[in-house]
């Protein structure tokens, strides 16, 4: 069977060129071009809004109009899965006031029902960009030559403000992004986002969107939904790992003084809800535990109590609303590369053993991973003997006990001096194979399947280093996709993990503004929207800021367009895996060559505009992603569903959904957590971590006394051109050099420091 692409490309002007939002019609939408807005008003007067749809995918930029425009939308969508799609309003015949929009109960097979309840709105929140993120470095010199990749000033969404505020206590609504008004000319746009229940029959539903103002009802548009007969897990297979600062909470949240105890637990709590709403686990969890000596030197017994506390109902998922434990955390105590401190070193061994044992009897150590001295590789870190410290440190763990094996990470790209010391390599997606860096500098797919073949694992991690062509998380690209489409090149490359070093880097006092630090950062690292997920949700912190607030106050955060398509990434990797497990992997592969060949390419004069790194239209994404859900489905069911490809071998098997997602727990997700049948709640969720501690990554940790010397201060996957480094491509130059260096000693059977 072949699978109907639906695909029509409509795009607009580019931005660059026009002002015009990228403007198209993608595989998972299928849109219907029908009559001119002013038919959908009720009544003989014309409506004074156009209301058409757009993807998820696509970012609406403020500029001229497509002539063209979707009247209805068809959404796909596996059972325990968000799926998106936005509403673009545009006040054709003078301001509008008092907008709403409203989404219907869906009906679907058997009169199923698929309440109006499961569909959030958020109202775009659009800031202006003066300075747009930097492309041109030593290895891209002629970006001007490559519009479509370039940054542009101009207005852009990001924030999305909830039209009821999720985090009030109460049974009463408490509104805060709608309703709204819209500017005569302008246009302001609604980001749905649909979940679809676990227990939702198959088949096709169908429902409205209403538009309305204080003078009635202004468009009704007609909603499809087509619900794959499968389900996302519910428990997370890939390891996430996003930084979050505590610190700068209180500067938005609870009061001039930062709130009281009570006060600040449940903000912080709103926050961590939030983020695991969305599929992601902190870095840091930060239970609380002390290691003791007696006057002998000798440990006294630890005390895991608050510990357990902290941690067991994080992990067998019973803190969070929808029961779903996370994946892994960083266990924050020693780290490679931080060393003995204050203790001596059979004390330090003997606080770690304890650890490890403590973990193992509580069967949590395939939940932990132990991060090492951020970014290593960098020149000052080098010329300091990170590297040398980082060997010395899980030489030490692996004497003491065979326990930590497998869990030793470091942000960075494969380094001879730490072959065999690390068993989790997580670069930066610009320092892997040729995607920036010329070829042969760093490992690529070839050389990590070798390390994954032999138990290694691999993860990737994005940050200022993400300089076009390479995928990123910036704010300012009229790329929509970025953000998910990174996630299947990871799953492509055989990672298991993804890292961002930050979500809450707030720019004081304006956050929801100032979206770049260029005094930290420096004018050609300082990216829009680095390491910003979440906008604060309120003003009336410590900061104690003038600034007005852009909406209500709220408790939690206010989440980003850039998140719901992390979201998405990351279910679209579970489903990635489904197929895999299911047998279908090659078929799960080719869909997504056809879309994605690497994380990014220099622009130079080798770029070639035929073969580009990844797909930059969402059209053919999304198109792939209903082939790959096609898979699934007939691997699952294939007494019920054809194959979307010819099938090499008759007979086939029917797996059940119970056993793919045993195929999936097998790949290393604990399958005692939750189990694969276990009901899931959709709930309001937030956010917990580390605390800022200045205008670079250095998240601040409980102070170690002498009982805490294990648990280090760290910096998270981003210190690339912070403040006190070098001149940051200078420096890259300097670490091409010393690569190279290394290289070739490691050819030669030199291995410096050992």
């Amino acid at each position: 069977m072949t699978i109907p692409d639906h695909v029509a490309s409509l795009r607009g002007t580019h931005a660059a060129a026009g002002g015009s939002w990228p403007f198209r019609l993608p595989g998972m939408l299928a849109l219907a071009l029908c009559l001119p807005a002013t038919t959908l008003a009720q009544g003989p007067e014309p409506s004074p809004v156009d209301a058409r749809f757009e993807a998820s995918t696509v970012k609406v930029l403020k500029g001229p109009i497509p002539a063209d425009a979707a009247r209805a939308v068809t959404i796909e969508g596996a059972r325990n899965e968000f799926v998106g799609f936005q509403i673009v309003l545009v006040a054709t015949q003078g301001a509008v006031t008092s907008v709403d929009v409203a989404v219907t109960d869906l009906v679907g097979p058997g009169d199923a029902l698929i309440a109006a309840t499961n569909a959030t709105r958020y109202r775009e929140y659009y800031v202006e960009v003066t300075e747009p993120s930097w492309c041109e470095t030593v290895f891209s010199p002629s970006c001007e030559d490559f519009p479509e990749y370039l940054r542009q000033p101009g207005w852009y969404p990001d924030a999305l403000i909830p039209f009821v505020d999720p985090y009030a206590e109460g049974d009463d609504p408490v509104p805060v992004g709608a309703p709204f008004d819209i500017l005569e000319g302008d246009l302001q746009t609604v980001f749905v986002d649909l979940y679809v229940p676990e227990d939702a029959a198959p088949g096709d539903y169908s429902g409205h969107v209403i538009v309305s103002s204080h003078d009635g009802e202004l468009a009704r548009l007609p909603i499809s939904l087509h619900v794959w007969d499968f389900a996302i897990p519910r428990q997370r297979s890939m390891t996430t790992a996003y930084g979050f600062g505590i610190g700068n909470l209180w500067k938005y949240h609870g009061g001039p003084q930062g709130g009281d105890a009570a006060t600040r637990d449940r903000i912080l709590k709103l926050y961590e809800f939030e983020v695991h709403r969305h599929r992601i686990d902190f870095t840091d969890q930060n239970p609380p535990i002390q290691f003791t000596f007696d006057g002998d030197g000798k440990l006294e017994p630890p005390d895991f109590t608050a510990y357990d506390a902290h941690i067991g109902p994080r992990i067998d998922g019973t803190y969070y609303p929808d029961g779903v434990g996370i994946r892994r955390y960083d266990l924050d105590w020693f780290r490679p590369g931080t060393g003995l401190k204050s203790w001596t070193a059979e004390q330090w061994s003997a606080a770690a053993l304890a650890m490890a044992e403590h973990l193992r009897d509580k069967g949590w150590l395939d939940h932990i991973y132990m991060y090492s001295s951020d970014e290593p590789w960098l020149p000052d870190h080098l010329a300091g003997g990170a590297i040398k410290r980082i060997h010395e440190d899980v030489a030490r763990l692996r004497a003491t006990t065979d326990l930590y094996n497998g869990k030793v990470m470091v942000t960075g790209p494969r380094w001879p001096d730490l072959d065999g010391d690390i068993d989790i390599w997580c670069p930066v997606t610009a320092m892997y194979g040729d995607s920036y860096w010329p070829a042969g500098v760093w490992w690529g797919r070839d050389e990590y399947a070798q390390h994954i073949a032999a138990g290694g694992e691999l993860w990737f991690y994005v940050c200022n280093a993400n300089l076009p062509a390479l995928m990123g998380y910036d704010v300012d690209t009229d790329i929509g996709h970025e953000p998910r489409l990174v996630k299947w090149g990871a799953w492509r490359e055989g990672a298991t993990g993804f890292l961002y070093w930050r979500m809450t880097y707030w720019q004081d006092p304006d956050p929801w503004h100032d979206l770049a630090n260029v005094e930290g950062f420096g004018r050609d690292m300082a990216r829009n929207g680095d390491g910003i997920l979440l906008y604060p949700g309120d003003a009336n912190g410590t900061l104690g800021t003038d600034l007005p607030l852009p909406w209500r106050g709220m408790d939690g955060p206010a989440v980003s367009l850039r998140l719901k398509q992390i979201r998405d990434g990351l279910e679209d990797w579970e489903m990635l895996r489904m197929a895999d497990a299911l047998g279908g992997g090659d078929f799960a592969r080719a869909q997504v060559d056809s879309v994605y060949r690497k994380f990014g390419a220099p622009m130079d004069d080798a770029f070639d505009r035929d073969n580009r790194p990844w797909e930059m239209d969402d059209a053919p994404v999304l198109a792939a992603r209903s082939r790959i859900a096609a898979k699934v489905q007939y691997l699952t069911h294939p007494d019920r569903y054809e194959d979307p490809e010819v099938p090499d071998v008759s007979d086939e098997v029917e797996v059940s959904e119970e056993a793919a997602v045993d195929a999936w727990v097998s790949e290393g997700v604990d399958s005692d957590v939750v189990p694969p049948d276990a009901a899931v709640d959709v709930p309001a969720s937030p956010d917990v971590g580390e605390a800022d501690s200045g205008a670079i990554d250095v998240p601040s940790l409980p102070d170690a006394g002498p009982g805490d010397v294990g648990r280090e201060r760290k910096s998270s996957g981003c210190a690339a051109g912070g403040p006190g480094s070098p001149a940051p491509w200078a420096a890259m130059l300097l670490l091409g050099v010393l690569m190279g260096a290394a290289v070739r000693a490691r050819r030669a059977g030199v291995r410096s420091h050992r």
